[in-house]
């Protein structure tokens, strides 16, 4: 018996050559060698999968802001068209911002960015393997490095567009060194396409493409013109890229499209501040980080064990080419560039162009080339850098299933209610940093928890006032408006230290660590509905430069005036004073709104069935297009106010079921050559009829219309939808109002006056007194004053005198008790004062009309 015999069995040696056998096989059949690479992307989408949310830090944020894409062109999402604005661009960082949206046209938004994510995943490895089959026939192994990087710490960080510009640059690289010997028209339209998507996609990547293309290019010129100095009289073989001056000048030719983009690019972006690492934390970075510890420090022996990897490839890979007696090879053109690519790694700055972690993108890109550049090894040392890559990317893969797996508690507990966030609402996010802090134990480079708020904003139009995306303009959402976050309708708290909110706020979902808190609810009644004389309860609302009550029923609504929980107004509109125009088309509603934007308008109301009628008029000539959405219902498109018409009327009914009535006004028509086509939309009044018997029991409450002014001002002409009021409130600071009786000239009016005003602020109360319809009277201020006296509305009249109009007939009321009306028309009342200085009057009269029998 042999001594071998004694230790090693013969049937463990037939075993350990028949795994070797095996190995060696599969290495060298290619069925074998596609399955592994199948069997390793499929595990590598699982946890992708698995686990209802990936732990992504941006992530969350592309995913609202796709979802934001989608809705922004349905008027009826008027918060989002209110707060934000989209503008399209061809510039980096829009590839993923386009794939998204797609995806969830066709599935809902979390399975959409999982799709994209598997997208990345799969893609990495394939375009890894594409650029290093150019040089290897047979397996290498080393394609298997690949995986270990497909979760990067870029990956995880949400940088979408980034990861998904690697496997372009890989494949435009890998295309390109294919088809540069032999270029035709089709392989032009490829690799254009190739790098015009790569740029499109991430500026980093395409810059690190240029740079190895560039390399590339020189080397081959390189190589043609040591041919020919070495060989004068022979003509150059195939295997460069070169092989007469028309291929130098021709490629030339074509790369200059390429690096135009890039330059262009560099030249014209915002040049913002530059901030430079360290040599000594980008050594660090690059010994222990290499874009792989991404959550917590367990990454770090994986780092190691790669970096052992590498050095033991690269003394292998020296050795071999010393066996081989193999000086040069083609692969250096990957060498070259992996030089050039770490030089650049030292010497960028961290942050330039609007855009950070410039160093780490380069690092992931130039740690991918320097194991395209290993030549293949002999089959044993194939077989133990395969057996080790393969291990790792196991090793790697399972710690990050680990942490997943960790975070997903908390993921939960912070997404638990996202269904309690209403439609056509707003939130906010704060934190104290507390919970943040009791997270170190689960992230380190990344926080997966920082714009998961995003998720509560997934439904329809649901506003987070806390997008960061939308202050940086390589994106296509961006402010319209930048938003105040204490006025949000929803507040999401990560810790309980915020006790400022209580008063305004109300939770409505607490746990542990996370508090969703709604602005609290101001319980008004619904706006009342009143009884005109043709027997139908109605509300009309006219547009006005100020809030108040004209009778029961009648309102004026100021321009801005902002909605209130409980009673009516503005949503969303941003007007001012060059909004509001008069209205000569109609005496009733005499004065209208107008804007290029959307604008949304709410009125509480009884739950019930109504006709609602809305008045639009202009003043200009040229056709006007009106759109109107109300509850999310399209009850008015495309109408057409012809440049014949100054007034147009339209009416719709409608089913209340929430308690409100809310209404879109838009139109379509932009700004173009057409100058008869009017960009704008205008409104001038709405009135709203029951029309179910059932409101009859519950219109008998109060209005709680608020005034920003209490003053009177009823516009009530022919119009059979208004009725005559009795009496209104006049404020001191209001224009000439109309009372809405229609008198006949020799008529006798009776006033019963109550209450007092002055034609003056506040703050001059003792020189100013306060005086009842009658006026100042010989106040020394009348002397005071005189100059004033011609700019008066009735010269010659004490200030503070109430006034009275019928058509150009303006005549003194005072304290009298009976009036006689010098024409026939409509009665207008105000005080006495300059108009320009009629803002700041205090006071008002509570009148009542009385004809006299």
């Amino acid at each position: 018996m042999k001594q071998h015999d004694i230790f090693i069995p013969n049937d463990s040696i037939e075993r350990i050559n028949r795994v070797y056998g095996f190995i060696c096989s599969a290495l060298e059949c290619k069925k074998i060698w596609y399955s592994i690479l199948g069997i390793l992307l499929f595990i590598h989408i699982l946890p992708i999968w698995i686990y209802p949310f990936f732990p992504s830090q941006d992530g969350p944020s592309h995913v609202y802001n796709a979802k934001i894409l989608l809705q922004f062109f349905d008027h009826s999402n008027y918060q989002l068209r209110h707060f934000f604005d989209v503008h399209f661009s061809l510039l980096p960082n829009v590839t993923a911002q386009w794939l998204l949206p797609v995806f969830m046209i066709i599935t809902e938004p979390i399975t959409a960015q999982k799709i994209l994510l598997t997208l990345m995943i799969i893609l990495l490895p394939l375009s890894h393997i594409y650029l290093t089959k150019y040089y290897d026939t047979d397996t290498n192994v080393f394609s298997l490095s690949a995986f270990i990087f497909s979760y990067h710490n870029f990956f995880h960080m949400g940088f979408f567009a980034y990861t998904l510009a690697i496997p372009l640059c890989f494949f435009t690289v890998g295309y390109w060194l294919r088809i540069r010997s032999q270029i035709g028209h089709r392989e032009i339209c490829i690799f254009f396409t190739l790098t015009y998507l790569t740029f499109l996609t991430h500026f980093a990547p395409f810059a690190a493409m240029m740079v190895i293309l560039a390399v590339i290019y020189f080397c081959d010129l390189a190589a043609y013109l040591y041919r020919k100095i070495r060989t004068p009289n022979k003509n150059t073989d195939n295997s460069g890229g070169i092989r007469s001056l028309k291929d130098l000048i021709f490629q030339a030719f074509l790369f200059m499209p390429v690096f135009f983009l890039g330059i262009y690019h560099v030249t014209y972006s915002p040049p913002g501040n530059e901030e430079y690492r360290g040599t000594d934390f980008l050594l660090t970075y690059l010994w222990e980080d290499l874009t792989l510890v991404t959550y917590t420090d367990a990454h770090k022996p994986i780092v190691r064990v790669v970096w052992i990897i590498i050095i033991l490839a690269v003394l292998s890979n020296i050795i071999v080419r010393i066996i081989r007696e193999k000086a040069v090879s083609q692969r250096d053109v990957m060498l070259i560039g992996f030089g050039c690519l770490l030089y650049l790694y030292f010497s960028q700055p961290w942050t330039a162009l609007g855009s950070s972690w410039i160093n780490e993108r380069i690092l992931l890109v130039l740690m991918l080339i320097l194991f395209v550049w290993y030549e293949p090894f002999p089959k044993l040392l194939q077989i133990f850098f395969g057996s080790a890559l393969f291990l790792t990317v196991l090793w790697q893969l399972y710690t990050f299933s680990y942490e997943y797996s960790l975070l997903q508690p908390k993921l939960k507990e912070l997404t638990q209610v996202t269904d309690m966030v209403e439609p056509h609402s707003t939130l906010s996010y704060e934190t104290k940093g507390s919970y943040f802090e009791s997270l170190k134990a689960h992230t380190k480079n990344v926080s997966p928890l920082h714009h998961m708020i995003c998720y509560y904003g997934l439904k329809k139009d649901v506003v987070n006032l806390s997008n960061y995306e939308a202050y940086w303009h390589h994106f296509y959402v961006n402010w319209r408006h930048h938003p105040d976050r204490r006025e949000a309708d929803y507040l999401l708290q990560s810790d309980h230290g915020h006790d400022e909110h209580d008063k305004s706020y109300e939770i409505i979902y607490q746990t542990e660590n996370v508090k969703l808190l709604r602005k609290k609810q101001k319980f008004s009644q619904p706006c009342i509905l009143q009884e005109f004389p043709d027997g139908r309860k109605k509300l009309v609302l006219k547009i006005s430069n100020r809030s108040k009550k004209i009778s029961d029923g009648v309102f004026e609504v100021k321009y801005d005036r902002r909605f209130e929980t409980g009673n009516l107004g503005w949503i969303n509109a941003c007007f001012d004073h060059k909004s509001l125009k008069k209205n000569p088309a109609h005496n009733v509603f005499t004065h209208y709104v107008s804007s290029e934007h959307d604008a949304a308008f709410r009125v509480m109301l009884p739950n019930g069935t109504y006709e609602v009628v809305c008045y639009f008029g202009k003043d200009k000539t040229g056709k006007q297009q009106i759109n109107l959405i109300a509850n999310d219902q399209q009850v008015v498109e495309n109408i057409v106010i012809d440049s014949s018409q100054n007034f147009k009327k339209i009416s719709y009914p409608i089913k209340i079921t929430n308690g409100k009535l809310d209404q879109v006004f838009y139109t379509r028509w932009k700004k173009s050559n057409q100058l008869d086509h009017l960009p704008y939309w205008t409104l001038s009044g709405i009135t709203i009829t029951s029309t179910d018997n059932q409101n009859s029991q519950e219109l008998s409450l109060t209005s709680q219309i608020s005034s920003d002014t209490k003053s009177d001002r009823p516009d009530l002409q022919d119009d059979p939808e208004l009725s005559l009021p009795q009496k209104f409130f006049l404020d001191a600071k209001s224009d000439w109002s109309d009372t809405g009786i229609r008198v006949t000239k020799g008529e006798h009016l009776n006033f019963e006056c109550g209450g007092n005003w002055a034609a003056a602020s506040e703050d001059v109360k003792e020189t100013w007194p306060d005086t009842g319809p009658e006026g100042h009277g010989d106040h020394p201020a009348e002397k005071a004053f005189s100059h004033l006296d011609s700019q008066k509305e009735m010269p010659g009249i004490p200030f503070g005198t109430l006034l009275g109009k019928v058509g150009n007939m303006v005549f003194r009321i005072g304290d009298r008790e009976k009036v006689t009306m010098p024409e026939s028309g409509r009665l207008f009342l105000v005080i006495n004062d300059c108009p320009p200085y009629r803002y700041d009057n205090r006071g008002g009269l509570s009148i009542t009309f009385r004809r006299h029998r």
